[in-house]
């Protein structure tokens, strides 16, 4: 089997069809009413393929031959590709088809089971459809356009994947090769390490009607080992255009050539803690709380994390060297009898920034390693007014009314409770005085949420950064009168980025990164140049007076 592999780039945004849908509708449908009529009249012909698990009937033959014959009328110049004819294509564009996808099923009468037609285009499928029997429920997509369900009254609804954002709330359903009585490579392990942590695992009998469900919000993750291209085509195109993420088991973008499958809503919560405990059950290993999404708001996790990296915040551009930092100085404007207080400093850089300004600052952390970092930058720069010490974003050491200026740059996304730190802020700052932040903001709703679970892969002590709206409202809230606002756009190095993480996970968020829903998609705008990926962020500036 010689596909090409998936890129990680977002699937084209495709021409009209060379045949109306409703045809193909159409196609299907008759299809899916001989298969019914064979059904009822009763299976004469069933046998076993691969092993004796792997069934094949008449009712599939029958069926595949309406297909190939339909399609080859209405396409002459495509070629064709059916699990019983199993005929490798050569051509450009060619048909997928799985005449009846869960033959088990149909075979001993359970009703679930499908028609699985997808158009491929250098080896992605660039439009497609599953029909699930016996409810005539058919779901189809076409890449760039998304993903529907179709009635047999000809009414459609758009298809959304859900919004559960845990493992923990995730329904799942998977399925089990052929061959699983013949070696350890069964999915016995997977299965067993999952049922427990997350709502529930479903073993339904069909990946067209799996894909199918997932696609429309009902589960929230599948996965599979020993798949054929023609049983997920059509589901993997259905998911990918409602919103969710298709991978293999190594967290790269699913090709038709991968053998392995994991598919979720596309939240990172969801979709990584599935490819982590599938990776450490086929490994051996077991330990039921890595699998869960455990990410708590606890400033011990943001401690350890700068602590560990300390200092490489000396020399990280957003932090030393972005835009936002002589931009909070020029919009600010200090005076030179000012005292300030720089709130979460890491390596030094505001609280060095404004020391020219002023007549001091104090510049606080909660982390160790960073403090002395920061000790050590100012000494090195022979800066004297400021005074480095430990400060609780959220319990400051300061009596009230102590301060004329109050900074926090690039740092409120790992506060526990950013509330907390506001009110703190006002209350140490003397009436009349600024509060100044930058930090990183995401678009509203689903696509803000995507954004941070994003960053929380890449960074676990990353909290939740907010968007403009709620700064504002923060900031109205606290009691100050919003004196200026505005948005900075930052270009991020993925490869510099993600360098922390192993090849598995940069894989993983490289394909979070240009496969996440559209509106998320739009916002981090990935682009290749050169040897690089790049993408967008953006900082809030923010200043308030008490």
């Amino acid at each position: 089997m010689k596909l090409p592999t998936a890129s990680n780039q977002p699937p084209r945004d495709q021409e009209a069809l060379p045949v109306p849908k409703s045809v193909l509708f159409e196609l299907a449908y008759q299809a899916g009413e001989l298969a019914l009529d064979m059904q009822r009249d009763g299976l004469r012909a069933v046998r076993s393929k691969s092993t004796e698990h792997d069934l094949v009937t008449e009712a599939d033959l029958a069926c595949e031959a309406l297909i190939r014959d339909g399609l080859a009328a209405l396409t002459p110049g495509f070629g064709f590709w059916g699990e019983e004819s199993d005929e490798q294509p050569h051509d450009e564009y060619f048909w997928l088809v799985d005449p009846i996808d869960g033959t088990i099923n149909y075979a001993a009468g359970v009703p679930w089971f499908g028609i699985n037609i997808a158009l491929i285009h250098r080896g992605e499928a660039v439009w497609g459809l599953s029909l699930v029997l016996p409810q005539f429920e058919l779901f189809w997509a076409q890449a760039g356009h998304g993903a529907a369900l179709r009635h047999r009254d000809g009414t459609e609804e758009p298809l959304h994947v859900s919004r559960v954002s845990s493992l923990s709330d995730a329904l799942l359903v998977t399925g089990f090769p052929y061959h699983r009585a013949e070696g350890d490579d069964n999915n016995a392990a997977e299965f067993a390490r999952l049922m427990p942590i997350c709502r529930g695992v479903r073993r339904m009998g069909a990946s067209s009607a799996d894909m199918a469900y997932l696609s429309s919000g009902a589960f929230s993750g599948y996965w599979e080992g020993s798949i054929q291209p023609w049983d997920v085509a059509p589901g993997t195109l259905l998911v990918r255009e409602a919103g969710g993420l298709v991978t293999n088991y190594e967290g790269a973008p699913f090709g038709l050539g991968d053998r392995q499958i994991v598919a979720s809503n596309g939240q990172p919560g969801v979709h990584a803690a599935l490819l982590r405990a599938i990776q450490e059950s086929r490994a051996g290993k077991f330990d039921p709380d890595s699998a869960k999404e455990k990410w708590p708001m606890d400033k011990r996790l943001v401690q350890e994390q700068f602590g560990v990296n300390a200092r490489e915040y000396v020399t990280s551009r957003p932090h030393a060297k972005g835009a936002s930092l002589q931009r909070l100085v020029e919009v600010v404007r200090p005076q030179p009898h000012w005292h300030a207080l720089d709130i979460a400093t890491a390596a030094g850089h505001t609280a060095f920034a404004f020391a020219p300004h002023v007549a001091h600052v104090h510049a606080t952390d909660i982390t160790a390693q960073m403090l002395t970092v920061a000790r050590e930058q100012a000494e090195a720069r022979g800066i004297a007014n400021v005074t480095v010490e430990y400060a609780d974003a959220d319990n400051l050491p300061y009596p009230d009314g102590r301060f004329d200026l109050l900074t926090c740059r690039i740092a409120p996304h790992h506060f526990p409770d950013v509330d907390a730190f506001l009110r703190e802020s006002v209350r140490v700052l003397r009436p009349g005085g600024i509060l100044a932040v930058v930090d990183n903001v995401v678009p509203a709703d689903v696509a803000g949420d995507f954004v941070n679970a994003f960053e929380k892969l890449r960074d676990p002590s990353h909290g939740r950064c907010l968007s403009i709206e709620e700064w504002l409202d923060g900031y109205t809230n606290a009691g100050l009168e919003l004196l200026h606002n505005e948005v900075l756009e930052k270009q991020m190095v993925f490869e510099n980025w993600a360098a922390r993480h192993d090849p598995v996970m940069q894989s993983y968020l490289q394909a979070l990164l240009w496969h996440g829903p559209p509106a998320a998609q739009a916002f981090l705008n990935p682009l290749k140049q050169d040897d690089q990926t790049l993408f967008h962020l953006q900082e809030g500036l923010f200043t308030g007076r008490k």
